[in-house]
């Protein structure tokens, strides 16, 4: 009897682009997830907690000025559950949605907290990372369910996003990646990004890569 190959089923791919309080709330606390699932240990850090974290990053995600907004989210359904994002905006936003984010923090902190909250931002405004563009396409974040990690699904994701940054005539994407993060830097480079700088990232002197590539 004839050995048939087995066939092997696509995941459906489809992307939906929250714009409105209404498309936002119900991904809200899986947004939030995936924004704290990329930077463990730097939110945790910033919000002095994990649960702090996440109660925080659920705030941003719903407001439109902060760097993390679901409004600049592109989610990816794989066979209609919500499996990932990528959050972009332009490079000539970044001073104003960081600065949405610190003022958020410091506006939630008790007054006892706000000296060390102070000295945790200062190390985050003073890191040596390479300054980011006024035409470029910056991406915050690419984040995938854990479950769909290691199916090839970060590819379409992030093309999808670089796609969109090239519709709007931006000339670059820029992103940041902890060096150690050995997949996503295989990715990126794999994109035709390429590392244009690296620093040392807080909270524990992380080697972080710049990256950079044209529209």
């Amino acid at each position: 009897m004839p050995n048939h190959p087995q066939s092997t089923q696509l995941p459906s791919l489809l992307f939906s682009y929250p714009r409105t309080t209404a498309d936002l709330d119900p991904l809200r606390d899986r947004l939030a997830s995936w924004v704290l699932d990329t930077e463990p240990e730097l939110f945790s850090w910033i919000f002095d907690g994990t649960e702090a974290a996440q109660a925080g990053l659920k705030t941003w995600v719903m407001r439109n000025h902060s760097a993390f907004s679901g409004t600049q989210a592109t989610i990816l359904w794989v066979d209609g559950l919500a499996a990932g994002t990528t959050i972009a905006w332009p490079g000539d936003e970044y001073a104003s949605r960081h600065r949405t984010d610190t003022m958020s923090l410091i506006q939630s902190c008790r007054s006892d907290q706000r000296q060390a909250l102070r000295q945790r931002l200062s190390a985050i405004m003073n890191r040596d990372a390479a300054p980011v563009r006024q035409d470029d396409w910056y991406i915050q974040t690419v984040a995938l369910e854990p479950n769909h990690r290691g199916r090839g699904l970060s590819r379409p994701l992030l093309d999808r996003c670089l796609e969109q940054g090239k519709a709007a005539g931006f000339q670059q994407a820029r992103l940041e990646v902890r060096a150690g993060n050995t997949a996503a830097v295989q990715l990126y480079l794999k994109t035709g990004f390429t590392i244009i700088s690296e620093y040392l990232g807080p909270p524990f002197g992380v080697p972080v890569c710049s990256m950079a590539r044209p529209l």
